[in-house]
């Protein structure tokens, strides 16, 4: 199960060229995908069958979106697949791994002292605290993108 991807998908009456331009139009064209600062409401790539996108909000960066595009009759469908970006898993397996470390490192260099399971009880609170945050940071980027690029595409 992952707990850092969604999947949506918006139905519209627009045409696949015109609600490419209207992405084009309100995105800083980039390869990849970092924040910058700028005017446009995304940041990142469109192609012909798709697009790769962050949202240049403040905390956008944590959720990307990679969108695709598929005629249905007179409506065109986007699916968009939402992630936390890869590197605040990094971030995080990192912090995980540098925070885990320590009691077992303190147990290891001194073998007589009895494990730290207090100290371990704290570290398991405070990941599952950080993942939280990420996690609510996260989902409350990804709404407000999935809002943005809907009113985008959607008239």
């Amino acid at each position: 199960m992952k707990l850092s991807a969604n999947r949506f998908i918006l139905t519209t009456p627009v045409r696949i060229p015109e609600i490419k331009e209207t992405l084009r139009r309100n995105t800083l064209t980039r390869k990849v995908l970092i924040k910058e600062k700028t005017d446009k409401l995304f940041i990142g790539k469109i192609e012909d069958d798709g697009f790769y996108l962050v949202s240049a909000a403040p905390k956008g960066i944590v959720c990307t979106l990679k969108g695709s595009f598929e005629a249905e009759g007179k409506d065109t469908r986007v699916e968009i697949q939402t992630k936390i970006h890869k590197a605040f898993i990094l971030l995080f397996v990192c912090w995980l791994v540098f925070i885990i470390s320590i009691p077992t490192v303190t147990y290891i260099l001194h073998p007589g002292m009895e494990f730290p399971y207090t100290q371990l009880g704290l570290i398991v609170v405070a990941i599952i605290v950080a993942w939280c945050l990420l996690y609510f940071v996260y989902t409350r980027t990804r709404d407000k993108s999935i809002k943005e690029l809907e009113t985008l595409i959607i008239p």
